[in-house]
């Protein structure tokens, strides 16, 4: 089951002192690519892309973590793609209007 949780703390600046948190529950390796290739087939479902971006943030949650949108974004900050923090932000808000996180 994935998580997210929003808060009035906190935040980036100019995001209304949002807090997002995400946390995913333990899954095996298998399990896990197997997570991520049925979220890609939710979001073909609900109307939405699979972007490189969208898949890359689905990458940073790990199973077991309680992570913040900032330290999924710290998670992504080195990759080859661009990415920032604001798209870390309404991605993860994406996720949970489609309800593939709560």
């Amino acid at each position: 089951m994935r998580e997210m949780t929003e808060g009035r703390q906190g935040g980036q600046p100019g995001d209304g002192g949002r807090t997002t948190s995400v946390s995913v529950s333990p899954a095996s390796g298998a399990a896990n690519v197997s997570a991520r290739a049925g979220l890609a087939v939710r979001l073909r479902d609900a109307g939405q892309r699979v972007t490189p971006q969208r898949m890359l943030i689905l990458s940073a949650l790990t199973p077991g973590a309680h992570l913040s949108a900032d330290e999924v974004y710290a998670r992504i900050e080195g990759s080859l793609l661009a990415v920032n923090r604001s798209t870390v932000y309404r991605t993860l808000e994406r996720f949970r209007d489609l309800g593939l996180v709560s």
